[in-house]
């Protein structure tokens, strides 16, 4: 199979799922090991005790009982015949705390995505009627995998995803299929709705093997219109990869660190060898004192916090810089001379690996439609010029920052201004704050062009970011709000918390705070500079199940401080100015 063909495997009925009949049996070591890792990982977790009753959270979206612990204890002394079950456990449990910022990467799984052939256009009745689900195609050459041309833009009534072709009027919708497996494996939202919407958008269709459990059932049936009444169809989930697979074990080698000591001789002369040849790392310096070594641990973490968000980006949305590119291109010739635009070159390329970039060919080659891959959603509208009647409305580009994390539009028939947010995590942070308030002057001047009375904030398919963007943002747009921006919170005491606290505390005693967010006394407003060290509370957070069995699970807390990032908010600044 070569690198330029969309690699396509069915997932056979008779036989287990394609991936799992060549993966080995889990080592007992790697599955002791992996577990332990995850503990230690959720040990540090802001949640791991609410999730046990999530209903008794305050504005909170309610959800199933999760014991993280007792669940991963339970993964542990499970017997697995492969590999490929054991960590799609991990996948599932994970997934079921729909955590956008949390995720379990399953290994050796990386050039592998599911895939169904077809997808639901749901379509409003504009008599206010139940929407209507149409059949489109996904792929071009959906009908060498069993589908009738015919199917193509047929009305769905249910859809069953366990595998039955028996329905009944009681049988889900097609919404409502989506539905039931976005609360059950879809992790970007805690919120039930931006769930659907995402499932709906991309990953009910299409999604990465190492990201989400394996398929209920190797097909889901649909039951549909005809024209001498309904029909039932069986449409096969798919399986392809981003590059060419003849062998797993070279996608899944294993670290020799983790074999048995009958495996592995540590002491064999070829090992002692292997360090007696090893030298010394060069162009290396050591920093001459505590603020040289604070300034690198700054710059470290900087890069690691940009790497971090660049990949949770990845995984959310894997064409984001397709379509960021996209914005920049179809927007670059009516950008503001009056701003800042245009005066440094923003790198979007910025991470992307050699599968990254073969998972976003592909998903161009796949010709998805434009609402599930979004990256298209500008195109053709502002060519020529920066005004174009789109559905009958008037729409003027005002401006595009040079990483397209923001994006303005102006509809004068409504006396509207939007501010398309694409991203907390953009290129700049102080170039991001400068060109929200050159936006928000564009729009709020009342003798230019773009004056708008009301403003609308779209944060669709913004996939996070930096924390302090949000409430820096509120700040700005509204000066008078009752409610605290920056909020006093408490955090679940943890091996890891306390580590990653050492460095910060390291870094603010010897660099200072500037740029940095810190932990303030709730009363004196004082930087707390031993943060880790304070005595907090406990909390314990109790469930009883169905069956009147009772569990509970208690924390240590960190005192009761206010995150505060206020000291790098730029816009107030220039705001004053």
């Amino acid at each position: 199979m070569s690198d330029e063909e969309i690699r396509l495997a069915i997932l056979k009925k008779t036989r287990r799922f394609y991936l799992v009949r060549h993966c080995r049996p889990v080592p007992p070591i790697e599955k002791e090991t992996t577990i332990k890792v995850l503990k230690n990982y959720f040990d540090g977790y802001a949640f791991r005790d609410i999730y046990l009753n999530q209903s008794s959270q305050e504005n909170s979206y309610g959800g199933k009982s999760i014991d993280i612990f007792s669940r991963l204890d339970d993964i542990g002394s499970s017997d697995y015949e492969s590999t490929f079950d054991f960590y799609s456990d991990i996948v599932k449990l994970v997934s079921s705390l729909h955590c956008a910022h949390t995720s379990f990467v399953m290994p050796c799984m990386t050039p592998f995505e599911y895939l169904l052939p077809i997808y639901f256009e749901i379509e409003q009745d504009p008599s206010g009627g139940p929407n209507r689900a149409i059949v489109k195609s996904l792929i071009d050459n959906y009908t060498q995998f069993g589908i009738s041309e015919s199917l193509i833009g047929s009305e769905v009534l249910h859809v069953n995803l366990d595998g039955s072709s028996t329905f009944t009027d009681a049988s889900p919708t097609a919404e409502q299929a989506i539905k039931i497996w976005a609360d059950e494996y879809e992790q970007i939202s805690r919120n039930p709705y931006a769930r659907w919407q995402y499932s709906q958008s991309r990953s009910f269709y299409q999604r990465g093997v190492r990201y989400y459990p394996k398929p209920e059932s190797n097909t889901i049936y649909i039951q549909y219109k005809t024209d001498s009444g309904t029909s039932v169809v069986d449409i096969p989930f798919l399986v392809y990869a981003h590059a060419d697979v003849t062998d797993l074990e070279k996608l899944c080698q294993v670290n020799k660190a983790y074999n048995t000591k009958s495996e592995t001789n540590y002491n064999s002369n070829q090992n002692t060898q292997n360090i007696s040849r090893n030298k010394a790392p060069v162009n290396i310096t050591s920093p001459n004192n505590n603020k040289q070594l604070a300034k690198r641990l700054k710059d470290l973490m900087k890069k690691n916090e940009k790497e971090t968000l660049i990949k949770q980006k990845d995984r959310i949305d894997p064409l984001w810089r397709e379509r960021q590119k996209k914005i920049s291109e179809i927007t670059k010739e009516f950008q503001l001379k009056n701003t800042s635009m245009g005066k440094r070159t923003v790198d979007l390329d910025y991470g992307l690996d050699t599968i990254q970039k073969r998972r976003i060919e592909t998903l161009k080659k796949l010709s998805l439609n434009a609402k599930l891959n979004r990256k298209s959603s500008l195109n053709g509208k502002f060519k020529g010029n920066n005004s174009k009647r789109v559905n009958n409305v008037d729409i003027d580009v005002v401006f595009v920052s040079d990483d397209a994390s923001l994006v303005a539009f102006h509809l004068p028939e409504y006396e509207l201004g939007v501010i398309y947010i694409t991203t907390f995590a953009p290129e700049d942070i102080s170039d991001f704050q400068s060109n929200f308030v050159d936006i928000v002057k564009l729009l709020s001047k009342s003798t230019g062009r773009f004056y708008s009375k009301k403003l609308l904030i779209d944060l669709r398919y913004n996939g996070g970011g930096y924390g302090r963007l949000s409430p820096i943002l509120t700040r700005f747009l509204f000066p008078h709000v009752d409610s605290p921006i920056w909020e006093p919170m408490d955090l679940p005491k943890s091996n890891i918390g306390k580590i990653f606290t050492q460095i910060s505390d390291f870094y603010i005693n010897n660099y200072g705070y500037d740029g940095h967010e810190v932990q303030l006394d709730e009363v004196t407003g004082q930087i707390i500079y031993d943060y880790y060290q304070q005595e907090g509370l406990q909390r314990t957070n109790k469930h009883t199940d169905e069956e009147g069995i009772k569990s509970s699970i208690t924390v240590d807390l960190t005192k009761r401080a206010t995150f505060y990032a206020g000291h790098v908010d730029e816009l107030r600044q220039i705001a004053s100015d």
